[in-house]
């Protein structure tokens, strides 16, 4: 299983979860940008289940800026991590854009593997639901 979908509420995510076969998932206006006020989730046939991760307040989870024009179809190509955690000690902690480019801290991208989340050093994972 891989990320096909993210939805972000404050320092939790819910990652949604697709075949790793499938290539061609997708959800409504996925080429609009910026995604955050005009795309939708990943259409349900996509979905397979999904898992909810919870970082402590800690950490900064952070998503693209509306600013930066992204959309769920840039996402899904792997031009940006649709998720990024960094510690709030870290300098520029804050800023998603600034991070983008660091190597050494967490970063989901779509496409990435179920087994990759599961392996999140700091995330406490809740339960992977199938559906």
């Amino acid at each position: 299983m891989k990320i096909i979908d993210f939805e972000r509420v404050g320092n939790s995510v819910r990652f949604y979860l697709g075949e790793d076969d499938e290539m061609c998932y997708l959800g409504d206006d996925w080429n609009d940008a910026p995604y955050s006020s005009n795309a939708g989730i990943v259409y349900p046939e996509y979905v397979k289940g999904y898992v909810d991760m919870f970082w402590p307040v800690e950490y900064y989870v952070l998503e693209p800026d509306e600013d930066m024009g992204v959309s769920k179809f840039n996402l899904k190509d792997d031009d940006f991590p649709c998720i990024i955690v960094t510690n709030r000690n870290d300098s520029y902690a804050w800023s998603y854009e600034h991070n983008a480019g660091r190597g050494e801290i967490e970063k989901y991208y779509f496409e990435d593997s179920l087994e990759k989340l599961e392996e999140s050093p700091n995330a406490y994972i809740g339960q992977i639901v199938w559906l």
